[in-house]
């Protein structure tokens, strides 16, 4: 394989360069959201010492298309031994892109992690609580895990292209940039990781593929045999939403 295009990792800096995922947080009030107008979810995970609550809420009655609707609206409070160490609150999330709310995986892929997705708004994010109760929020969305478990992958959830690359052994993130192309399912075969680049110029014999590399954090591409990504060699996705059938609001 050769390469012919690098894509240096120096288009933006890392997390704390990013808007804030969230909004100033407001307490749920449950007089606020009558029985009969809207739909109340509420769903619980422990991790640990941690208690995790997911609430979203959005109206039961068909939506008019305007910028001043209420689409969806959801919390998130994390509580260690009855003390709330975070909370997030999302005042209106759009299904801009497909899902909206908020999305955990039915496994996680670590026992000393917790890890769920935002989407909607055309700006997904991933958070990850880990066992030492640090908390980390990057641009992301649906995310593949090495099969060893030490990297994990989520491209952005976005009208603009990007992805995450996050080390969960060392807990920190490598790589957090936009990309000048959508891409899809990782892949780690001939010792490379490697994703699908989703492109408007079919060919028949050739499709491109983006390479990571872990030496110097940076993004390449090449062309390859179409046949060359083999299944078997396919990362597992966690926070898959492409089979639910409601899949607004949260899942």
């Amino acid at each position: 394989m050769k390469t012919f295009i690098i894509v240096a990792a120096a288009l933006l800096s890392f997390q704390f360069a990013f808007a804030q995922a969230y909004d100033k947080y407001e307490a749920f009030n449950a007089a606020d959201y009558p029985v009969g107008k809207f739909h109340v979810k509420l769903d619980t995970a422990t991790f640990l010492t941690y208690k995790i609550e997911f609430r979203h809420i959005k109206p039961i009655e068909k939506i008019q298309d305007s910028t001043m609707a209420l689409y969806c609206r959801a919390w998130v409070n994390i509580t260690n031994k009855g003390k709330i160490t975070k909370q997030l609150y999302f005042k209106n999330i759009r299904p801009l892109g497909g899902c909206s709310g908020l999305f955990i995986p039915e496994i996680q892929p670590r026992p000393d992690y917790f890890i769920f997705s935002k989407f909607g708004d055309y700006d997904g994010w991933i958070f990850a609580l880990d066992a030492y109760g640090k908390f980390t929020e990057n641009p992301g969305g649906t995310f593949y895990v090495s099969n060893d478990q030490h990297y994990l992958f989520s491209s952005y959830y976005s009208d603009a292209p990007g992805l995450t690359v996050y080390d969960l052994n060392k807990k920190r993130i490598l790589y957090s940039f936009n990309l000048e192309y959508q891409n899809e399912e990782w892949y780690f075969q001939d010792n490379t990781y490697f994703t699908k680049v989703i492109s408007d110029n079919k060919l028949y014999s050739k499709i491109k593929i983006a390479i990571y590399d872990l030496e110097s954090n940076q993004m390449t591409t090449t062309m390859v045999d179409r046949n060359y990504p083999q299944s078997e060699n396919k990362l597992k996705l966690y926070n898959d939403h492409s089979g639910a059938r409601d899949c607004s609001c949260g899942k």
